[in-house]
């Protein structure tokens, strides 16, 4: 590590460099998102869904690449996250001039040793970022085997052009009355959540805490990278869904619709107008995060948008043996750890 270089977990006095970092970085990295703005921790905090363990790397006085993550201890033991609720959307961030082995190595092992601080630690998953090519860089680093192959889909914004399929459900619904608000308010949000947490229970999904709902709500009343949007239908919101982004890259977050609606397609023009909205803004790509298989509806619903399909992994370093991940037992795990990946469940007989 160079001589002038320092690494720090990053705190409440950081916020300022950091925020002006990401903002920054976000113009020409893909891989930054509106994940790794501090609204987005604000929200996790909010929600009590973990601590903010977040790293930063400074040259001199100037942060040249960070690592956002998350760490929750309980009774049964402590687990880092690159970030909670999954995804390609995490792993070192760093300026071009700075997208080295070297510094990805220091911020990573950094991580690593202070981990090894932490009484009954358990485990770390750290997650390549979006669209990156530094995935044998982790393999080095980390030396485990203990990796989970993913995969995400994505649209090029600017190029993007509507099949006809898509075509005639956006006619379908606009023929039916369908229409679009983006104003936020109490009861929207509410009706939002519901609707939301009832497609959870479908398809039995551990939704998000509604704290954290209404956190990116107030993010986005001030301004924050977050967007949200509802559909209407008949003098009723039959859907809603929110999407994040950076100057480079938009995430689509949460989707929802009424079951006995979705014939009108809310969701495709929800999409649709968060699209033209991107293309407006000059963003580049739509970041679909992961789909449950290649053989879902999800996975097939992004593809007829014309998705490209780009892989990344979950690195899981453990910090005790198998046998105590088999002890404490999956179904305590995901009671415990709702939104971490703690171990790849499938090695627990």
């Amino acid at each position: 590590m160079q001589a002038n270089w320092n690494i720090k977990r990053l705190g409440k006095e950081d916020e300022v460099l950091y925020d002006a970092f990401i903002k920054k970085n976000s113009i020409e990295n893909p891989s930054v998102l509106g994940y790794h703005y501090n609204f987005y921790k604000k929200a996790l905090e909010d929600s009590n869904v973990g601590e903010a363990f977040y790293t930063g790397l400074y040259d001199s006085d100037d942060i040249i690449a960070v690592l956002p993550g998350f760490i929750k201890t309980s009774n049964v033991g402590t687990v880092y996250n690159a970030m909670p609720f999954f995804g390609p959307n995490a792993g070192v961030l760093a300026t071009i001039e700075h997208n080295t082995y070297e510094v990805h190595e220091a911020l990573i092992n950094y991580v690593c040793d202070q981990l090894n601080g932490f009484e009954n630690i358990l485990s770390a998953a750290f997650y390549t970022p979006f669209l990156s090519d530094n995935v044998e860089w982790y393999k080095q680093i980390l030396q485990t085997d203990l990796v989970v192959d993913k995969y995400t889909q994505y649209l090029d914004i600017q190029s993007t052009e509507l099949s006809a399929k898509i075509k005639y459900d956006l006619r379908k619904a606009e023929k039916a009355g369908l229409t679009l608000s983006t104003d936020i308010n109490d009861e929207k949000v509410n009706t939002l959540f519901e609707i939301y947490t009832q497609n959870c229970i479908d398809y039995s999904i551990p939704p998000k805490p509604k704290s954290f709902i209404e956190s990116l709500a107030s993010a986005s009343r001030k301004g924050e990278q977050v967007d949200f949007c509802f559909a209407h239908y008949e003098n009723e919101i039959v859907g809603g869904m929110i999407v994040l982004y950076s100057a480079t890259t938009l995430s689509y977050y949460l989707p929802c619709s009424l079951t006995s609606a979705r014939t009108i397609q809310p969701v495709t023009v929800m999409i649709d107008h968060a699209l033209q909205q991107a293309k407006q803004r000059g963003l580049k790509y739509w970041n679909w995060e992961s789909s449950p298989t290649k053989e879902s509806g999800v996975y097939k619903f992004k593809e007829k948008w014309g998705s490209i399909e780009s892989e990344y992994k979950i690195f899981i370093k453990t910090f005790c043996s198998k046998e105590k991940f088999v002890e404490i037992g999956k179904e305590k795990i995901a009671e415990v750890f709702p939104y971490f990946f703690v171990y790849p469940f499938h090695l627990i007989n």
